[in-house]
C-alpha cells in the first residue's frame, strides 16, 4: 500500500506505520468493495511476517466473511492453515447468526401478539440490507431492539415469561425488573439486557439509541425477515446511528467502517437532510469524520454536499481523521509488541491520550466539551443522591467523591436485595 492521500487532501503518515498484516486486511476489505488493486494484494501478502497475528486481527475486526471472499478469488495468497481456520470460523458465525435471526423473528412475533412495538437496530436485518445475507456475512454478538421506555415494565414481564432472563451486573436477576433498579438505569444508561434460556443469545433492549446524545426524531421503515415484517430505522437514520456509534468508539472495529463504505456505495441519500439532522443533534463532526475515514481507507467517493460541509469545519475533521488513524496504528502495534514493557506502556498511554483528545474534538459546542471535562465529577445520577438547584450545580464537582460512596453503598444494597 503506497503513501496515500487522504480524502481531506493531506498525506497521512499513520497508514504507512500500519503493520503489513493490518494493511493486507484493509486491502482484503477493498477487494470486497471492489476498489483494490491486485498487485497491492500480492505485494502485501508476501510481506506478512506473522499469519497468526493476521488471523487475530480478522477476529478482532470481525471480518471473517471479507477475507473468505478474498480467498475465493486469490487462494494462493493465503497459507492452508489460515484457509482452514477461517472456513471453520465462518461455519460457527453462520450458525450463530441463524440463531440470532430466529430469536429476533420470535421476539418480533411475540411483541405483535401483545400489541407492543419494537424496532431492530443493526443485527441480521442490517446484514441482509448491506450485504444481501443474514447469516453468511456481517456478524453480530447480540440483538439490539429499540422500544418505548414507558413500556419497559410490561416488556420485561413478557420477555421473562417467555424464556428470557433479565441480566443485572452480568448475572441472572431471578426476578421481574425492580422499579428502583429501573429508575436507576433510566438515569444512567440507555439499555438493559436479557439472555435467552434456550439459545443463550444476549438481547439488549434500548429506550434510546445512544447514551451520549438523546436522538429522538427517528424515522422508520419495514423490512422482511423470514417472511415476517419487522420495523427498522430508515436508511438515513441507520447511517446516522452507525456513524455516531462508530465515532464515539473511535472506530476500533474495522467492520463498522465497512458498513459505512457499503452505505456510501449502494444508497442514494438526501445528503442535505442527513446533514441537517446531524446538525440538529450536534453529531455532525462524528458523521463527517466517519465518512471521510471510510473514504480514505477504501477509496470511496465522497458526496459533494458532505465535502462542502467539511470545508466549513476542516481543521476539526482533519484532526479527528488523523486521530482515528493514529488509534488504529497504536492498537495495531500494541498486541504484537515484543520490545520492552516501557515501550508497550508508552504506546498504551499514547492511545489513551488520543482517545481523550478525540472525544474532546468530536464535540463542537462548548457545553458538550465542558460536559466531557467534568464527566468524572458530575453525572445525571448525582441528582438522585443530592438534589441541588440549578444555580448550585457547580457544587456537584466537590461533592462527587461523597456521591460515589453513596452510589457504591446503593449498588451493594441492590445486590443483596435482589441476590445478584
Amino acid at each position: 500500500m503506497n503513501a496515500v492521500k487522504t480524502a481531506t487532501g493531506y498525506s497521512n503518515s499513520y497508514i504507512q506505520k500500519f503493520s503489513p498484516e493490518l494493511k493486507f486486511l484493509i486491502l482484503c476489505m477493498k477487494h470486497y468493495l471492489q476498489t483494490e488493486k491486485e498487485e497491492e494484494l500480492k505485494e502485501y501478502s508476501a510481506r506478512i511476517r506473522n499469519w497468526d497475528f493476521f488471523y487475530n486481527l480478522i477476529l478482532v475486526h470481525r471480518l471473517v466473511f471479507v477475507v473468505n471472499h478474498c480467498i475465493q478469488t486469490y487462494p494462493k495468497l493465503f497459507p492452508s492453515k489460515i484457509k482452514i481456520l477461517l472456513h471453520n470460523k465462518q461455519q460457527q458465525n453462520v450458525a450463530a447468526m441463524m440463531s440470532l435471526t430466529g430469536d429476533l423473528v420470535n421476539i418480533n412475533r411475540l411483541f405483535k401478539e401483545h400489541n407492543l412495538s419494537l424496532t431492530t437496530i443493526k443485527g441480521p436485518v442490517l446484514a441482509k440490507s448491506l450485504y444481501g445475507d443474514t447469516s453468511n456475512t456481517r456478524v453480530s454478538r447480540d440483538l439490539d431492539i429499540l422500544i418505548d421506555k414507558d413500556k419497559l415494565t410490561p416488556i420485561d414481564k413478557l420477555l421473562q415469561d417467555n424464556g428470557f432472563d433479565l441480566i443485572i451486573n452480568n448475572k441472572i436477576a431471578g426476578c421481574y425488573l425492580p422499579q428502583d433498579y429501573l429508575a436507576y438505569e433510566l438515569q444512567t444508561n440507555h439499555h438493559i439486557a436479557y439472555r435467552s434460556k434456550k439459545t443463550k443469545n444476549l438481547i439488549e433492549v434500548h429506550w434510546q439509541i445512544s447514551r451520549y446524545k438523546k436522538i429522538q426524531a427517528y424515522e422508520f421503515d419495514s423490512a422482511e425477515l423470514l417472511h415476517e415484517q419487522i420495523n427498522v430505522l430508515s436508511e438515513e437514520n441507520n447511517l446516522l446511528y452507525l456513524l455516531w456509534h462508530g465515532s464515539i468508539h473511535h472506530w476500533r472495529r474495522l467492520f463498522w467502517l465497512l458498513d459505512i463504505a457499503r452505505f456510501l456505495q449502494k444508497s442514494q441519500f438526501n445528503w442535505e437532510k442527513l446533514i441537517h439532522t446531524a446538525e440538529t443533534y450536534h453529531i455532525l463532526r462524528g458523521v463527517l469524520s466517519g465518512i471521510f475515514l471510510a473514504a480514505q481507507l477504501f477509496d470511496i467517493r465522497i458526496p459533494e454536499p458532505v465535502r462542502q460541509k467539511y470545508l466549513q469545519d476542516k481543521k476539526a475533521i482533519d484532526q479527528l481523521t488523523k486521530l482515528d488513524l493514529k488509534l488504529l496504528m497504536l492498537n495495531d502495534n500494541i498486541p504484537q509488541q515484543q520490545t520492552s514493557k516501557l515501550v508497550f506502556y508508552k504506546n498504551l498511554i499514547r492511545s489513551i491520550h488520543a482517545e481523550k483528545l478525540y472525544s474532546f474534538t468530536l464535540n463542537k459546542r462548548f457545553k458538550d466539551k465542558a460536559r466531557i471535562l467534568i464527566a468524572n465529577f458530575h453525572s445525571p445520577a448525582n441528582r438522585e443522591y443530592i438534589k441541588l438547584p440549578q444555580n448550585l450545580f457547580f457544587l456537584y464537582i466537590p461533592l462527587r467523591p461523597f456521591i460515589i460512596i453513596l452510589m457504591w453503598f446503593k449498588k451493594i444494597r441492590l445486590k443483596k436485595k435482589y441476590n445478584i
